[in-house]
């Protein structure tokens, strides 16, 4: 059974029951959240401290707050990748700080440099920076948001 799966995969974080897996489920915008969160898990990209609960609530906050923000440089937000959302939340496994939805916020507001783009096997982005606070990666093409990580200052 599916459901049995998942909680063997998520442990505690597994939803907490068979109706709570089914209401999951049968609504395909949490179905597909659920899956990426799964795959976020599974990968070691988010811990497994981090619950479905909170990566929904970040995912909401980040299209809420974020997706259609339009930044100094005229680019407008139009949409992240479920990366992102790992990248919010802090990650003990991985020692790395997340980088809280208000903070892109300031980032995306505030941001003291875009670097030029750069390009890679996986594709574009560009750097947006606000020291001190956390750098954003964004694709210049998509205007999806890739990645943030905490500043660090050097």
């Amino acid at each position: 059974m599916q459901y049995q799966k998942y909680k063997e995969i998520l442990g505690k974080n597994a939803p907490k029951s068979l109706a709570e897996f089914v209401d999951i489920k049968y609504n395909k915008d949490r179905w597909e959240l659920f899956k990426s969160y799964d795959k976020a898990v599974r990968i070691g990209e988010l811990t497994p401290l981090a619950d479905f609960l909170l990566y929904e609530k970040i995912d909401r906050e980040i299209a809420t707050k974020l997706v259609g923000k339009t930044l100094k440089n005229g680019y407008k937000v139009e949409g992240y990748s479920k990366h992102y959302i790992s990248r919010t939340i802090e990650s003990a496994e991985q020692k790395r700080t997340g980088v809280p939805v208000a903070d892109s916020v300031k980032i995306l507001e505030e941001y003291d440099e875009i670097r030029l783009v750069r390009e890679d096997k996986k594709g574009v982005s560009q750097k947006i920076v606000q020291k001190g606070i956390g750098i954003i990666s964004i694709n210049p093409d998509t205007k999806k948001l890739i990645q943030v990580n905490p500043h660090k200052e050097k």
